[in-house]
């Protein structure tokens, strides 16, 4: 992630499933919540952020419940 003249810390993508690859799942699932929430007060939507949470988590779960109930 060295690319001269950009600053790595200051630096934020929006690609979800880019940043899943680089930096996992949990960092892919921050980005879903706060392009959720940008997308939302940008439109003037009051929105409970748990709600936007658990959007999130059934976004990047990958256990479907029939596979979770082989276990």
């Amino acid at each position: 992630m060295c690319i001269p003249g950009v600053v790595a810390e200051r630096t934020q993508s929006n690609n979800i499933l880019e940043v899943e690859q680089v930096l996992g799942v949990e960092a892919a699932r921050r980005v879903v919540i706060d392009e959720l929430l940008a997308v939302m007060e940008g439109h003037g939507v009051e929105v409970n952020v748990r709600h936007v949470m658990l959007l999130a988590d059934v976004m990047t779960n990958r256990v479907s419940i029939s596979n979770m109930l082989m276990r």
